[in-house]
């Protein structure tokens, strides 16, 4: 069981799965049942969701896992009904921001509910793809080309350490729970609050954590501090993306529709109304 929170927030794009930050462009993606959307997290005025103008390159390809690595993009769900009549993406691949995307590995088989990427050196691309047909973490070491099957978690969301090479964090309905194998074994994290969503972001040397209770509240945890309430969201959050730079940035989906904060949740400004 995964927690139980309050309903889910209203959007004209459909169910929100996933959101990410390009941290080159400063753009916001949008990852749902109808495709992949962008926006732009520069000051303005809130848009309306039908201002976006449609999913990118026309492809409603129902992404249910969705993550960014660098100038690199990896999703999994399922394709465009036009496009191809395959039951699951696998996991698949774009570098040229959602316009066209390369099959990987895993195609019709796989359905990755959550993914998420990590490098323990240059060159070498850790993949995390929780598999929604088992319940079980597959774990990729070389980039998506092999995997092999790590622990069976009933969990909601993931983040992986960026400084600490096979460390993987999943919240549970029992609590934050932290694996340091590559997602073989899992124990709880004592000192955590009870997250329903967690990011990762920094970098090889310095790592930095946020999460979502299950109340709402924003969370941030960096290095060996302990965990620090920051700051709340409105309603639900279905989705939640961290990014660290010359001013670390927060977007989530919420009840007020995408918004993004640049003070770990004490005030927010809305990117795309609900």
């Amino acid at each position: 069981m995964v927690p139980t929170v309050s309903s889910p927030p209203a959007s004209t794009f459909g169910h929100i799965h996933g959101v990410g930050i390009d941290e080159g462009s400063g753009a916001v993606y949008i990852a749902t049942h109808e495709g992949l959307f962008s926006v732009s997290s520069s000051l303005g005025p809130p848009r309306d969701s039908a201002s976006l103008g449609g999913p990118i390159a026309g492809l409603r390809q129902d992404n249910m896992g969705f993550v960014i690595d660098g100038e690199r993009m990896y999703a999994s769900g399922h394709p465009d009904p036009t496009v191809s009549s395959e039951a699951s993406l696998g996991l698949v691949t774009s570098t040229d921001q959602g316009k066209r995307w390369r099959s990987v590995s895993l195609k019709g088989t796989a359905d990755f509910h959550d993914l998420e990427v990590s490098r323990s050196s240059p060159g070498a691309t850790t993949i995390y793809g929780f598999d929604s047909a088992d319940s079980v973490i597959r774990v990729s070491r070389d980039g998506g080309s092999t995997w092999t099957s790590g622990a069976a978690l009933e969990m909601r969301d993931m983040a992986a350490d960026r400084a600490l090479a096979g460390t993987i964090y999943a919240t549970t309905s029992a609590g934050l729970k932290v694996s340091h194998d590559y997602a073989a074994s899992f124990e709880i994290s004592p000192d955590a609050p009870a997250l329903y969503l967690i990011a990762s972001a920094g970098s090889n040397s310095q790592s930095q954590l946020v999460g979502i209770d299950v109340g709402g509240v924003v969370w941030k945890k960096s290095a060996d501090t302990p965990w620090q309430s920051t700051g709340s969201v409105t309603g639900r959050a279905d989705a939640l993306a961290f990014s660290v730079g010359a001013t670390p940035v927060l977007v989530v989906a919420d009840q007020r529709g995408i918004v993004a904060s640049s003070d770990f949740g004490a005030t927010w400004r809305i990117l795309v109304k609900s």
